[in-house]
């Protein structure tokens, strides 16, 4: 599996001496050719802005060298959050998991559970033999 650097997009990004490490940060990252997703926040309780304030913001050598390129992946504000954040998951891999398999899953935790509990039981009564 590839490792994915996740650049979060807000009012504060690339500003003052946090943004001088970041930008160190995502040069670092982009020489070690990682995959990067971006993700920026629209909501202005969480420091959303428009796009173009990165332009301004993000040092030159970053926006010349394709650093906005890709499309980002917008965080909507209520009621589309969740929405925005599952698109964020997926595009980082997340995948739905079907009724059955949750069930499944759920099932082959119980079973684990039952294991453990009878494992715990014997390891019990064999002590209690030899004390």
């Amino acid at each position: 599996s590839q490792s994915v650097f996740v650049l979060y997009l807000n009012s504060a990004t690339f500003v003052g001496d946090a943004g001088l490490a970041l930008a160190a940060e995502v040069r670092t990252w982009r020489a070690g050719k990682v995959q990067l997703l971006l993700v920026h926040e629209s909501d202005p309780a969480h420091g959303g802005c428009d796009f173009e304030n990165f332009y301004a913001t993000t040092p030159e050598d970053l926006v010349a060298g394709g650093l906005y390129s890709a499309p980002a992946v917008e965080l909507y504000p209520p009621p589309h959050r969740d929405v925005s954040l599952a698109l964020v998951a997926k595009t980082l891999g997340a995948v739905r998991r079907t009724l059955a398999a949750r069930l499944s899953l759920d099932r082959l935790s119980a079973l684990s559970t039952v294991e453990t509990a009878r494992s715990s039981v014997a390891r019990l009564s064999l002590a209690g033999r030899h004390a």
